[in-house]
């Protein structure tokens, strides 16, 4: 019976930190969710400095990066950030992220404000995915803090996907430039978002703009423009053990 009662404490207690941090999550999200469902034009320009931005700095440096989540929707879906998005997003393989620190006078000189998971322009964000290849998958780090319950039943579907898929990386026309972007990837983004041409949108007012369906009429038309990476790159890997052994993760190279 005590054992029993034990178990039933310790299960109480996860599901409560489980609701605790979803609550959290929407309680953060609710603004946007519920705010004006299109990015201001000044916003939207100021998301493509800030990408266009990074790709001239880290071009060439050796960092390996692609439009992820997000921004890769919309550079699939329409060649652009997706008008109802908010920020942007760049994934990069985990262990290098010296490489885009050393570059943050560059950064700076350009107004980009740069962080551990972030590069900001006025009030515009880009956020900064670290990965790590395991066993034959690319994983986003955060990821790895999910043992169980909810958030980790989501983050297995988006979170998780065969390096086969990013490696070696190709490129997509997004905002009239090349960018760096999986090679397979509508796929990817099927397994992310399922039907991507009927995606639910992040704002729910979305739906009672007549715009809206405006933009799925350009949608259905348009065809991304994929070819493979111009300049075929290794996957060099800068050894930070000291942050991916906070994660149990090695990026020591397989025998």
């Amino acid at each position: 019976m005590h054992e029993k009662l034990v178990n039933l404490r310790a299960w109480f207690a996860f599901y409560r930190r489980e609701f605790d941090v979803v609550r959290a999550e929407i309680r953060t999200a609710m603004p946007r969710i519920l705010g004006s469902p299109f990015m201001p034009a000044a916003d939207r320009a100021d998301l493509i400095y800030i990408l266009r931005s990074f790709k001239q700095i880290m071009d060439g440096t050796g960092l390996i990066y692609w439009l992820d989540y997000g921004t890769l929707l919309g550079a699939w879906r329409w060649g652009q950030p997706l008008p109802w998005d908010s920020d942007g997003d760049i994934g990069y393989l985990a262990g290098q992220y010296q490489l885009i620190a050393d570059q943050a006078p560059a950064f700076a000189a350009r107004g980009i404000r740069l962080s551990a998971g972030t590069a900001a322009y006025n009030q515009v964000y880009v956020d900064l995915y670290p990965w790590v290849e395991r066993d034959g998958l690319m994983v986003y780090m955060k990821h790895l803090n999910y043992a169980a319950g909810f958030l980790k039943t989501v983050s297995d579907r988006v979170d998780i996907f065969p390096s086969a898929w990013l490696n070696p990386l190709a490129t997509i026309r997004f905002a009239d430039e090349d960018f760096n972007c999986p090679n397979q990837v509508e796929t990817l983004l099927r397994k992310r978002y399922g039907n991507i041409k009927l995606l639910v949108p992040y704002h729910l007012k979305t739906w009672l703009y007549p715009q809206f369906y405006r933009y799925y009429w350009i949608f259905a038309r348009y065809r991304p423009e994929i070819r493979p990476h111009a300049y075929p790159q290794e996957w060099i890997i800068v050894r930070n053990q000291k942050l991916l052994a906070k994660f149990g993760v090695s990026d020591e190279p397989k025998a």
